[in-house]
């Protein structure tokens, strides 16, 4: 008896062990840390890959500590679980299988949280409650004669959780001995046989795969609802044809579409048109099937372009789709011809979120390395290098230039959580830069800073923009005119105008601006006669 309630009572630790796991990768999720690194050039399937294969090393040598410490206690104590070797492997198979099984299952609970705390406070009483309460729940429903149908049905579905797989074979197991050692019944295979130890074992085996194929659906698979998941599948099917483009963004055109973003569609459309052998007429894009051509793309980004919004505009979630961060409901997204999901294109691609992007305990240092390794940079070539020691100095320079570009020098062995914001800012666009890629994506690149830093990095951004593209986002329209060679104001996630600062103040920036001071109880009567 008192082994089946040991059995039992391990079962609860164990089920909060892994929801420890989820916390470093909720928080890395919430930062946009993981979304710089798949920007980078890192893949979702090596990101899992090496998570699972770290974390499940971390579990085993807890499994190990779990069975020393059933040693501690003495053969007497312990003899349940470690006296023949039968109960010994069976035991530290369910373990051992148990993590395999519950690490993928707490990272699909870890897409449902934002918040670290609460991701692991959550996952922790779900483990419980499906694994010490199922538990329970089984042992009372099987010996009432009323309901012993209705627990072997529900023990179908709670074999599809690993904490009652465990806590169901740690009690087979301690029945086992007790029919060998009290009844003298000694059981064809010993604890590993199928109604020991055996299913539990294999059952969770095969939820390790099944549970990680489904972090990967949902990795690559982010968007919810019908028509995105058609989309997808169309996708996969054969992809985006300029015609199927046309038609999905006809119904985006708003109406009273100011003129220069009309514009700039029709410019786009005739892009397009060339590339896919149409013809053009009057500005628009004509097939034999088609009579008029819509799309709101930007295109010429030669330099720095920026969209100013309103909070709740769109411009984060633009650059959300444009990173892959979010899922775009209709349409492709290319660089240089060629599709943004590839790793050779993520790599020419620079992304500053508008949360930092960082891991608190690496240093600046640290930190550009990290990113820039990911980004390949001194790995073509460095296996011919290696003896001279180039493809890693190429590294380490590129390191050096992206911190000098922001000037994090003086900080470069202080780890990123000691950082003020207006450095961690910095470290953030000197991630962005590290290997000098030709298109830069900065959401909000200088908030935060103080006046004089916001300056610098205003040179930094307009010294870069010789070379390459950028698109920032920003609440400031002086900041948009010391760095920005075209702007677009976005209203609710429509663009509404685009141009030169000088052309859109041309355009909207004329009359009168007056300022009047009033009584606060005499504002409405001069709101009604200004109005009237």
């Amino acid at each position: 008896m008192l082994s089946l309630l040991v059995s039992l009572l391990v079962t609860i630790p164990l089920c909060y062990a892994p929801a420890a796991f989820v916390t470093f990768l909720v928080r890395e999720r919430a930062c946009k840390s993981k979304r710089v690194q798949l920007v980078s050039g890192a893949s979702p399937l090596a990101y899992w890959a090496s998570t699972y294969l770290w974390d499940a090393l971390l579990f085993f040598v807890l499994t190990v500590l779990v069975m020393l410490t059933f040693a501690a206690y003495g053969k007497d104590a312990s003899k349940v679980f470690m006296m023949r070797w039968d109960a010994l492997l069976g035991t530290w198979g369910l373990l051992v299988s148990y993590g395999l099984s519950s690490l993928p299952l707490s990272y699909l609970y870890s897409f449902a949280f934002d918040g670290p705390s609460a991701a692991q406070i959550s996952i922790a009483g779900v483990n419980f409650l499906s694994g010490f309460g199922f538990v329970v729940a089984y042992a009372v429903l099987s010996t009432l004669k009323r309901t012993v149908k209705f627990a072997a049905k529900a023990q179908h579905i709670f074999r599809l959780f690993p904490p009652y797989l465990l806590g169901d074979g740690l009690i087979r197991v301690s029945s086992e001995f007790y029919v060998r050692e009290v009844m003298g019944m000694d059981r064809e295979g010993g604890v590993l046989a199928w109604d020991v130890a055996g299913r539990g074992i294999c059952y969770m085996c095969l939820e390790a795969l099944a549970y990680l194929g489904l972090v990967l659906v949902v990795e690559y698979s982010p968007a919810a609802g019908v028509r995105a998941y058609a989309d997808r599948r169309r996708l996969w099917l054969g992809g985006w044809s300029d015609r199927d483009l046309i038609e999905m963004l006809r119904a985006s055109r708003g109406p009273g579409e100011d003129k220069d973003v009309k514009k700039e569609r029709d410019k786009v459309c005739r892009a397009m048109a060339r590339a896919s052998g149409s013809e053009v007429v009057g500005g628009e894009q004509q097939d034999e099937d088609e009579e008029e051509v819509d799309t709101v793309l930007i295109s010429d980004l030669t330099k720095v372009g920026s969209d100013v919004c309103i909070n709740g505009a769109g411009k984060s979630t633009t650059l959300q789709i444009l990173t892959r961060d979010l899922q775009a409901t209709a349409g492709k997204l290319t660089v240089k011809g060629k599709p943004i999901t590839s790793s050779a294109v993520c790599r020419l691609v620079g992304y500053c979120p508008q949360t930092d992007p960082l891991l608190p305990l690496m240093t600046v240092h640290e930190t550009l390395l990290f990113y820039g390794g990911l980004k390949g940079i001194g790995s073509e070539g460095a296996r011919a290098m290696m003896d001279d020691g180039e493809g890693e100095s190429a590294l380490y320079e590129a390191a050096a230039a992206a911190m000098s570009a922001v000037s994090l020098g003086p900080t470069e062995n202080q780890t990123a959580g000691t950082l003020s914001g207006g450095n961690k800012r910095k470290l953030s666009l000197a991630v962005a830069l590290i290997g000098g890629p030709p298109v830069l994506l900065l959401d909000e690149p200088s908030s935060g800073m103080d006046p004089g830093a916001r300056r610098s990095m205003w040179e930094v951004i307009s010294s870069l923009s010789a070379s390459r593209s950028v698109i920032l986002t920003t609440h400031s329209m002086e900041e948009c005119e010391a760095v920005c060679d075209r702007l677009g104001i976005m209203v609710g996630g429509r663009l509404r105008c685009i141009g030169t600062s000088q052309h859109l103040k041309g355009r909207f920036g004329g009359g009168y601006s007056i300022e009047v001071g009033v009584e606060y109880n005499s504002k409405p009567l001069i709101l009604h006669a200004w109005q009237t």
